[in-house]
């Protein structure tokens, strides 16, 4: 029964040391998304023989929040 406690001990030990570094990468990976472009741009779909088009102005705070 012993040996079946320090067995599992070690497998969660090794399974929180899995799950921090795994962790550790998350911030890295959101670092190097890709900015948000700003100022206007417009997107049109076409809808059979209609386009639609969306005009947009994107804005962002000096704390990165979206302005709208």
């Amino acid at each position: 029964m012993t040996s079946l406690n320090s067995n599992a001990y070690r497998l969660s030990v090794l399974a929180a040391g899995v799950i921090g570094f795994l962790g550790a990468e998350l911030p890295a990976a959101s670092a190097q998304q890709q900015q948000i472009p700003q100022g206007w741009f417009k997107a049109c779909t076409k809808q059979e023989d209609v386009d639609i088009c969306n005009v947009q102005n994107i804005v962002t705070a000096g704390n990165g929040q979206l302005v709208t």
